[in-house]
């Protein structure tokens, strides 16, 4: 009777399993489907991705309600697009700041480093200052998770996808949900961080 119970209470485990990585697929697909036939600019979309991600990344030490949700975006974005999310957004219950640095030293109190590809020359310095601290990195820029940041998007078929590059995510003690990586393309440092 126990192993019967044991096979039912796996398969209802299964079936749960399969419903939530369906849900993450559709929730991560929603606005490139929705794109398919319209025009919608491509830093809605990696707008959208950025704030979904953040949905399923982990802390280690999540700061109360009362401290807003930080995304510092760091160089210019082209096109003279920028990353908003809407203010009625949040992330743990936290209100979302968006800010404009010029500097890494403006990175400190971050929850989430965008880096924009005006960034490229610099990028392993930027690395270098937000290494070890809990800051989501998150760039546009081909060869940028292969070079340390944990989350890059590129264009595949005319659609925004992302890259996850899980070492940097660890070093960094951020957790994301395993969902993401079956729906994100997994890369490697290309030298040890």
């Amino acid at each position: 009777m126990r192993p019967q119970l044991l096979l039912t209470f796996k398969r209802k485990m299964n079936v749960k399993k399969l419903v939530l990585f369906s849900l993450i697929v559709v929730l991560f697909c929603a606005d490139t489907l929705a794109v398919y036939g319209q025009t919608m600019a491509e830093y809605e979309l990696k707008s959208g991705f950025l704030y979904r991600i953040c949905k399923y990344t982990q802390w280690p030490t999540p700061p109360g309600p009362d401290k807003p949700f930080i995304i510092s975006i760091l160089g210019k974005i082209p096109g003279g697009q920028e990353i908003h999310i809407p203010p009625a957004n949040t992330i743990a219950g936290r209100k979302i700041v968006t800010r404009k640095i010029e500097q890494p030293a403006g990175i400190d109190g971050s929850d989430v480093l965008f880096i924009a590809s005006s960034e490229a020359n610099r990028l392993e310095a930027i690395l270098d200052y937000t290494a070890g601290k809990p800051i989501l990195t998150v760039g546009d820029t081909r060869g940028f998770a292969q070079r340390g940041v944990m989350v890059n998007y590129y264009i595949q078929n005319d659609r925004v996808r992302f890259e996850i590059n899980y070492e940097a995510c660890k070093n960094a003690s951020l957790q994301m949900h395993s969902q993401l990586f079956a729906i994100g393309r997994v890369v490697k440092t290309r030298e040890p961080l």
